[in-house]
């Protein structure tokens, strides 16, 4: 309960210390505060005596300080108006030396003007000269002349080449005739061996026979069984074998036999060989005979085509029409040279007319060129012209201008003067006001602006000093009575904590007291107690050091295992992923391959498995077949039937007769469709001619269409035709000033009519009839002036008179018609308008004005 009081004291006794502290400082805060407002008073009664001296110094001020805003604005207008008095005044030398530089430039164009007449008229005479040149040489003629040499030169030409290529087929031909004639020589000789080669191996045929025969006899004679049959004979009674009665052999000898045979086996060679060599010579002779009839074949069907190539070339010199062309037939070399000699003179006369029209065409370009200089030299006098109009009307506009500035300036001299007067009364007390309002101008009125300001300023912060000179006093006097209040309760505060501190005091003692009476044993029980139960904690916190310990070394054993666990797998797997290549590379299959395949369910494996059954069943058939096939061959090849050499021969040549008729009927075939290529290149040739004369045909037909008539009407339309379309496009832009609802276009399908688009309209087509009468007049108006700009292109137009029609427009229609023949007047050309419309006669200021006095007669005046 003591040690609670205590507490409870000392925090009362923080409390109040920090309440006396606080009270302190407001204290001091108030007592601070004023000696500010003191010091504060004084410096705003030093301030307001500084303004007081100012203005009594500037006192000159006060008058134009209190009717500033009057003065001001007189001021103001006297430098607006001085500075617009220098503005005129500068504009106006300006325009003496612009009106005099002008005047240089328009005697300059004057003379310009007068050089390009004096070009025009040297040009006109030059081109004069040329145009009397060019009519003696007319360039029609001499293009008419080089077509019909260009025509001759090309006929010649053609003529020439046609010539030499049928002389050199000629004699192409006459020596391919002469090869035929040598080679069916030959071919008969040919044919003449081979009938006595072939009547000499008839006859070695025969001997053969007969030798075979004999040999044959002589070795069944010389046989075992021969000579036990010859030991049965008996005299004078028939052979058992060949019925005779004689027997010859019976007692001959067997070594004259075996001579005998051996003698008649050579001479069987003999004949053998003899045989084979007539053979072979006939063999020979076949192919001499073969290739014969190639070259022979060969030769006629080049005869052919070079007799074919002759006939077209036939053909094609009777279209050729030219003086003394030779007869085909009878055509020499001494007829080309001619003919070359022909095409010589025709190429010299050629190039004499190519050179003529040269000449003419350089003089037409000179004239093109002088014509070009002198609608320059023209276009230029005109622009001149109009130049020159145009600075005088700028001169006079000057000259009127000037006089306007004159004026302009007294007045402002009159001005600047009235406000001189009035000024004098505000600004007598400033010194050189009117030196520093002339020479200054801006920034004296800016000065006396900062002065009249200052000067109201100093008024406001005069007031203002005197109303915080009354607040700062009371203010003083109120922080004055609160500094005298915060020490009183600084002081009650002080008081009470005195208080408090000797309360404290008295409970310290008192605790003091109380303890002195309690003994130590209490003391070293519970400090026995508390340390009992640190070291069981310690005991318990080191148990469970040893078991952490334990855990962590088993963690990390654990940890290492499998890290080497991981490694072995690792180069497991990489080792199963190298067999795993090796076999895909032994099999041929990729890795996505094999991918799809592992991913195939039962099925697809069994259909395969199926598949693979079905193919090595086939295997073994065809292997079985193979077999079968070997033996029917090896017995067809042990069971070969003999067949005669006599009639393998005959055979043979019967296929060598046959594939000589197969030859002869291809080669017939291919000449055939060699003939029918060229029938078909020359049809070709023809077709492409047709198609081309064809195009033509059609040009001339549609030439005849459009302007084939006897009287010129359809050229004398289409001619129009052509001049109309130039003129709806000039008409086109003129209504696109003043009319830009309408477009003017030609009927389709007809000759000469128009119609009307209407723009407003969706792009109605109208007729030219369903116009009022004011859109006629522009449609007109349009069309005149397009008719201009068309004349234009070959001669100048410069007047355009217009007739009436201006009463039916309205006034918008009419002010927009007028604008043009304005824009027209400004580019050069005079416009002349007849009309009675008051509107006009407003408007145009140059008139030619037409009165009546009675009995026929008229007065003419002009008004300017």
């Amino acid at each position: 309960a003591l040690n609670t009081k205590i507490e409870n004291g000392q925090a009362r006794l923080q409390v109040l210390q920090q309440e006396a502290d606080a009270q302190q400082e407001r204290w001091q805060t108030a007592d601070a505060k004023a000696v500010a407002l003191g010091e504060q008073d004084t410096q705003l009664q030093q301030q307001l005596q500084q303004l007081q001296i100012w203005q009594a110094q500037h006192s000159a001020l006060q008058d134009l300080a209190n009717e500033w805003g009057r003065w001001e604005s007189d001021i103001q207008d006297y430098l607006e108006q001085q500075q617009a008095l220098q503005q005129q005044q500068a504009k106006y030398e300006q325009l003496q030396n612009s009106m005099g530089t002008q005047q240089a430039e328009l005697n300059n164009l004057q003379k310009g003007a007068a050089v390009c007449l004096a070009q025009e008229q040297q040009l006109n005479v030059d081109l004069q000269a040329l145009e009397q040149q060019a009519d003696a040489q007319a360039l029609a003629d001499l293009y008419q002349q080089q077509a019909t040499l260009e025509s001759r030169q090309a006929i010649s030409h053609s003529a020439v080449t046609l010539a030499e290529q049928g002389l050199a087929l000629q004699q192409e031909l006459a020596s391919t005739q002469a090869a035929i004639t040598a080679s069916e020589q030959a071919l008969q000789q040919a044919h003449t061996q081979i009938e006595q080669l072939n009547s000499q191996q008839a006859y070695q045929q025969g001997q053969l026979q007969e030798a075979q025969q004999a040999f044959n006899r002589m070795q069944a004679a010389g046989q075992k069984t021969a000579r036990d049959l010859r030991a049965l004979l008996l005299p004078e009674e028939p052979c058992p074998v060949c019925g005779a009665q004689e027997h010859p052999w019976a007692n001959k000898h067997l070594e004259a036999l075996e001579a005998s045979v051996t003698a008649q086996q050579a001479r069987v060679e003999q004949l053998m060989s003899e045989k084979e060599q007539l053979l072979s010579a006939l063999s020979a002779q076949q192919s001499i005979v073969k290739q014969a009839q190639q070259e022979q074949e060969r030769l006629v069907q080049a005869v052919r085509r070079m007799e074919a190539s002759l006939q077209v070339l036939a053909e094609q010199w009777l279209s050729f029409a030219f003086d003394d062309k030779p007869a085909w037939a009878a055509l020499q070399s001494v007829d080309i040279t001619r003919l070359q000699t022909q095409k010589a003179q025709l190429n010299v006369q050629y190039q004499a007319i190519k050179n003529q029209v040269a000449e003419a065409l350089s003089l037409q370009t000179q004239m093109d060129a002088l014509r070009r200089q002198r609608d320059t030299a023209r276009q230029q006098a005109a622009q001149q012209d109009a130049n020159i109009a145009a600075l005088d009307k700028k001169i006079a506009q000057q000259v009127s201008t000037l006089a306007a500035y004159d004026e302009r300036i007294t007045e402002l001299n009159a001005s600047l003067l009235k406000l001189e007067t009035g000024l004098r009364v505000p600004l007598q007390a400033v010194d050189n006001w009117q030196t520093e309002l002339s020479s200054a101008g801006d920034e004296f009125l800016q000065q006396l602006r900062d002065s009249v300001a200052k000067w109201h300023k100093n008024n406001q912060q005069q007031n203002q000093l005197k109303q915080e000179l009354v607040q700062i006093k009371q203010d003083l006097a109120v922080a004055t009575t609160a500094a005298e209040q915060q020490q009183q309760h600084h002081q009650q505060l002080q008081q009470t904590l005195q208080q408090h501190k000797r309360q404290q005091q008295d409970l310290f003692t008192e605790r003091q007291q109380y303890c002195q009476g309690r003994s130590a044993s209490a003391y070293a029980q519970e400090l026995e107690l508390q340390l009992q139960t640190a070291a069981q904690q310690k005991q318990q916190a080191d148990a469970d050091k040893v078991a952490a310990n334990h855990a962590l070394s088993t963690w990390q054993s654990t940890q290492q295992h499998w890290q080497a666990e991981q490694q072995r797998r690792l180069e497991k797997q990489d080792a199963a992923e190298q067999a795993l290549q090796a076999e895909l590379a032994q099999l041929q299959l990729t890795q996505e391959r094999a991918q799809d395949l592992l991913q195939k369910d039962a099925q697809w494996i069994s259909a395969q498995e199926q598949k693979n059954a079905a193919l090595t069943q086939a295997l073994q058939e065809a292997q079985a077949d193979l077999k079968i096939g070997d033996t029917h061959l090896q017995a067809h090849q042990q069971q070969a039937p003999a067949v005669e050499e006599e009639q393998v021969i005959a055979e043979l040549a019967q296929l060598h007769r046959e594939q000589k008729a197969l030859n002869a009927a291809r080669e017939n075939k291919v000449f055939l469709q060699r003939v029918d290529d060229e029938k078909i290149a020359a049809a070709q040739h023809l077709q492409a001619e047709l198609k081309q004369q064809l195009h033509l045909y059609e040009q001339w037909e549609s030439l005849n269409e459009l302007i084939g008539s006897k009287t010129g009407h359809k050229f004398r339309i289409f001619a129009q035709s052509l001049t109309l379309d130039t003129l709806l496009s000039y008409t086109n832009r003129h209504l696109q000033e003043f009319a830009k609802r309408y477009i003017l276009q030609r009927v389709p399908d007809s000759e000469l009519e128009l119609q009307v688009i209407d723009r407003d309209m969706a792009d109605d087509v109208r007729s030219i009839h369903s116009l009022s009468g004011g859109e006629s007049f522009l449609v007109a108006l349009a069309l005149a002036l397009g008719l201009a700009s068309l004349s234009s292109n070959q001669t100048q137009v410069e007047s355009l008179f217009i007739d009436e029609g201006f009463g039916s427009l309205d006034q918008e229609t009419l002010d927009i018609a007028l604008a043009s023949l304005d824009t027209l007047q400004s580019l050069g050309r005079k416009v002349g308008v007849i009309s009675h419309v008051p509107a006009l006669v407003e408007r145009i200021g140059a008139q030619v004005v037409v009165a009546k006095l009675g009995g026929g007669q008229s007065v003419v005046t002009i008004k300017a």
